[in-house]
């Protein structure tokens, strides 16, 4: 077996079998002048599993006194100071426990110049950087820092490729640093970091002047991503319990965040109701509302997306009763002024813990008329006094009311031009008359909420067939020279 002196350009033979390995030629320490454009890289860094590149590296440390010194233990040392630095490009953490760095020579003998330890994850962008030796000191942006665990990581300058493999024996990247410069002395970094594709790659002084490489940080000093994200979560009640059988009772939800090292441990309760009901507040307790199965989840806070459920049943639940309503308009208004204005109700329910808290909206119309919609949006039909009505939709039978009065709605123009209409006979079976002070123009039959469902062009005192017309409340508008009466008439 053949044992390759990399640094000292030795090659000693350890057997007598005859297949030597030829090893590559002694590391050169010539400082070359840097080139100050890209250069064109064939193969620099082919990514096989597309989950972990090498953004930085560091074969050729300078021998320039301390300018070297990468690890900034304070010594320079052309062993120790060489660095890869590997990102994980993924957005989720990445366990490279077992994995193994080797150079070109110690790749055929199987040899690795690094062992990556049990229980080494990377965070998603984030940074592990592996010197050659020495005692690494700082920060490193917050980067994973290691050492060589041979002691030495061997990188020439030349005719080597960098390989990674992961536990399982498969060879997840390789470098070639055959297309780089021979003697740098600095790193080679990606530029732009992390982005930049395997043609990218400059002498770090060619982006910052002087400053010879950035190990665990971007180019010009900013840390990589250093937090780890959730990768599922397990939602359980207290002490595993999946009832509530109390009545009003209550169940604190509980969330166990995997890995236990994630960076953010929070997370948002919400309950989704199914054939049961209950609410969920943010810290987890769930209170039952209703017989039945509910749905518990809680999401994690962080980037990661993920999160985790749980089916509560729920029984034993007497439902809270609404006992009151209590009916308002908008700021305590209790009028529409403005024609075709409208007002926004609003029912407050009693008890406030009432198990239903929905309403249905109807409207009574009285003198006047209007239509409301399911939210409670009154709209003003014709002049005179609505009753706005809440119903409870918890079987209860309570309702709330509030009579509003409504004018001003198309009436400014018949009295300004002294018109009156008369509709008869009022409720009305078949025919309905209208009788008036001056020459009617056109006439539309309309529904309580403004749909027109008849259009007729008449005579004075016209006459109306109202008999195909369904039971209830209908509007009549008449159409006049510069003026319009609406008027209120129920069919029988």
């Amino acid at each position: 077996m053949v044992n390759l002196m990399k640094k000292q350009g030795l090659l000693m033979n350890e057997s007598e079998n005859s297949n030597l390995i030829v090893a590559r030629s002694i590391k050169h320490k010539i400082k070359m002048k840097r080139v100050l454009f890209i250069l064109p890289i064939l193969m620099a860094c082919l990514q096989l599993s597309g989950q972990i590149i090498i953004n930085e590296i560091c074969y050729d440390p300078s021998n320039t006194e301390l300018l070297g010194d990468a690890n900034n233990d304070g010594v320079y040392s052309q062993a120790e100071d060489e660095f890869i630095e590997f990102i994980n490009t993924t957005a989720a953490n990445l366990d490279v426990s077992g994995y193994k760095i080797f150079d070109s020579a110690n790749f055929i003998l199987d040899d690795p110049n690094h062992l990556i330890p049990d229980g080494t994850i990377i965070p998603p962008l984030g940074a592990l950087v592996v010197f050659g030796g020495g005692t690494p000191t700082g920060t490193f942006g917050g980067a994973i820092v290691q050492t060589s665990t041979s002691g030495n990581m061997s990188l020439n300058n030349t005719g080597d490729i960098v390989y990674l493999v992961d536990a399982e024996g498969s060879t997840v990247l390789t470098f070639d640093i055959e297309p780089l410069s021979d003697n740098p002395n600095e790193s080679y970094t990606r530029s732009p970091d992390i982005t930049g594709d395997d043609a990218s790659f400059v002498q770090h002084g060619n982006l910052i002047p002087d400053v010879l490489f950035s190990p665990g940080t971007t180019f010009d000093g900013m840390p990589f991503n250093t937090a780890f994200v959730v990768e599922s979560i397990a939602v359980q009640g207290a002490e595993g319990a999946t009832e509530i059988t109390d009545n009003q009772g209550t169940l604190q939800m509980e969330a166990m965040i995997m890995p236990e090292f994630a960076s953010d441990q929070s997370v948002t309760w919400s309950v989704e109701n199914g054939s049961g009901s209950a609410t969920i507040d943010e810290n987890g307790l769930l209170s039952a509302t209703g017989n039945g199965e509910v749905t518990v989840t809680a999401t994690a806070n962080d980037s990661s997306g993920v999160s985790g459920s749980a089916v509560i049943t729920i029984s034993g639940q007497t439902a809270v009763l609404v006992e009151t309503i209590v009916v308002t308009g908008d700021g305590g208004a209790t009028s529409i002024t403005e024609n075709g204005g409208g007002l926004q109700m609003s029912a407050e329910i009693f008890p406030v813990d009432a198990a239903d808290q929905s309403v249905t909206w109807s409207i009574e119309n009285g003198t006047g008329s209007g239509t409301i919609d399911e939210n409670g949006f009154l709209e003003a039909l014709t002049d005179g006094t609505v009753t706005v009505i809440a119903t409870a939709n918890d079987g209860s039978g309570i309702i709330g009311s509030l009579e509003i009065t409504i004018s001003n709605q198309g009436s400014s123009t018949a009295e300004r031009y002294n018109v009156e209409l008369s509709v008869y006979p009022n409720p009305a079976i078949d025919v309905l008359y209208l009788k008036s002070t001056e020459q009617v123009k056109r006439i539309e039959i309309l529904t309580v909420d403004g749909r027109v469902i008849q259009n007729i062009t008449v005579l004075q005192d016209p006459k109306i067939d109202i008999s195909q017309l369904a039971t209830g409340s209908y509007l009549v508008k008449a159409y006049f020279d510069g003026a319009e009466v609406t008027s209120r008439f129920l069919k029988q």
